[in-house]
Parts: C-alpha cells; sequence; structure tokens
C-alpha cells in the first residue's frame, strides 16, 4: 500500500491544522483534495501530503511508510487542543486509474480526485467504501503501485519519506508550484522561513526530474557533475526519480554512479 489516511477530527480539528500545514484549510471542501505540506520551526519538510474534509473533519493522505511516525509526531503538538488522530484502517479505498477510465465516472459525495499530469494522465481517487461502491469506481482499472508512483514523479509530486524528513524546505520541493502553499493564510509552524523564501524572489535548489538506468536508486542518493555533487534523490521509482538540485545545474545531464541522469519535463515551469 503505497499511501494511508490519517483521521483528524475534534472540535479543534481545523484550528489545528491552520496552524500546522501550508495550505488554507479554508479552502478545503468536500468534494476537493489539496496538497499541503507540515514544516518544522526551520522550515524543513516534515511531511508532504494531500487533505480532504470529511464532514466537519478531515483526511490526511500520507505516504504508508511514514504514516505512524506521522501520528506520534502530531500527537506531539496537539497540546490542549481537542483533537485525535486515527489511522484508517478500514472503510476507505485509495487508488489510482487513468483519467480517461474516469471520464464515465461522475465524482458524488465521498469520493475525492486529484489529477496527476503524467505521460498518461492519471488521476488517484480517494472514496469511502460506500460511496465507491456506488458510483461505479469498481470497474475501472487500477493502476500498479509502480505505474502508480512513476506518475506522481511525471507530475512533479514528491513524496517526503522517513529517509528525507525534515531535510528540505517547501520550495526546493516545488511545492509553491503545486499548490500546496498559501501565502496568505497567516501563521503556521515554519511560515516565517518560507515567507522569506517566496518574498527574496527564489531558491537556490528546486526539485528537478531525470531519468537514469542506475539500478536500485534510493532516496538520498547523490548526483554528480563530473567529480562535483550536484544534487539529492528525493524521490524515485524505477528509472524515474526526481532531485533537488541548484538552480545553476538546471538542464544539465548529471550522473549517479557514473550513469547518465538525462533532463525530463516537468509540468509547470521553473523560474
Amino acid at each position: 500500500m503505497l499511501y494511508r489516511i490519517i483521521l483528524v477530527s475534534g472540535v479543534d480539528a481545523a484550528h489545528f491544522l491552520q496552524g500546522q500545514l501550508t495550505q488554507d484549510i479554508g479552502l478545503v471542501k468536500q468534494s476537493e483534495c489539496l496538497p499541503a505540506a507540515w514544516c518544522n520551526a526551520q522550515g524543513r519538510v516534515i511531511l508532504t501530503l494531500q487533505i480532504l474534509a470529511i464532514g466537519k473533519d478531515y483526511g490526511v493522505v500520507v505516504p504508508e511508510a511514514i504514516a505512524q511516525a506521522a501520528i506520534a509526531r502530531l500527537h506531539m503538538y496537539r497540546l490542549r487542543s481537542k483533537v485525535t488522530f486515527q489511522l484508517a484502517e478500514t472503510g476507505w479505498q485509495l487508488f489510482a486509474t487513468t483519467a480517461e477510465a474516469m471520464r464515465a465516472v461522475v465524482i458524488s459525495d465521498g469520493i475525492w480526485r486529484n489529477d496527476l499530469a503524467a505521460s498518461e494522465p492519471t488521476v488517484e481517487i480517494v472514496a469511502s467504501t460506500g460511496s465507491a461502491g456506488q458510483s461505479g469506481l469498481a470497474s475501472l482499472p487500477r493502476l500498479d503501485e509502480a505505474t502508480w508512483k512513476s506518475a506522481r514523479i511525471q507530475a512533479g509530486r514528491v513524496d517526503i519519506s522517513v529517509a528525507n524528513s525534515a531535510l528540505h524546505t517547501p520550495h526546493m520541493l516545488n511545492l509553491d508550484l503545486v499548490g500546496a502553499i498559501s501565502f496568505s493564510k497567516g501563521c503556521y509552524t515554519g511560515q516565517e522561513i518560507v515567507a522569506r523564501t517566496e518574498n527574496l524572489g527564489r531558491s537556490k535548489r528546486r526539485t528537478f526530474r531525470y531519468n537514469c538506468e542506475a539500478q536500485d536508486m534510493v532516496i538520498g542518493e547523490t548526483l554528480h557533475d563530473g567529480a562535483t555533487e550536484a544534487g539529492i534523490i528525493v524521490d524515485v521509482s524505477g528509472n524515474d526519480l526526481l532531485a533537488v538540485v541548484p538552480l545553476a545545474m538546471a538542464g544539465r545531464s548529471l550522473q549517479i554512479r557514473g550513469i547518465e541522469a538525462i533532463p525530463q519535463p516537468l509540468p509547470y515551469e521553473i523560474a
């Protein structure tokens, strides 16, 4: 399983999330699933996520590998807030399908979609089990995990894992370019650093996409430009990878273990 849902409930749920996440909780509606990040006080991304409204509560979709650690850390920040966090075990479906297949499906209550601009346009679906059974979702083709993950990389969407949590700023991960940051919502943890980066005009490092035939590439592995270290892998699936690289090296072919890493397009522009 690639992703899990953390259910965030309680009378203070919206207030708590507004003070922690980069996304404006006021923009999260019943039918929308919006990207966001959770930063530490130094403005480094602890977690990337999708957030959705479930009645008066919220669902936070996170990489499965970091879900339990995320819940433990959320409890540390709860203090006196009347909010609870629970990993959804049953009653939900998370999967990806093709945009073509989704044309026959009408989105209704209990179903959220997130569109990915991959080489084959892909739609991520979060659905309550009851809604999925009534909407025709059960008949849709479902992408295997490797194809789904590659689609996210092609769309330039970084999933932060345990291996690279709290290492990069939101701008380094292009989160400002995919609508994951509100610059008008007010204070949240790490907001001062994020706002300063935005107001200074640019980040010196950004996430770029590459294709490389090196075997068994892993998060945290370095890219090189000759003998010079040039970047670090932040997400990878097969030969597709995303790496944080200095802007000065944008567009260059780099190397991973001496094997060429060839730049690939992203669906958004990096200025």
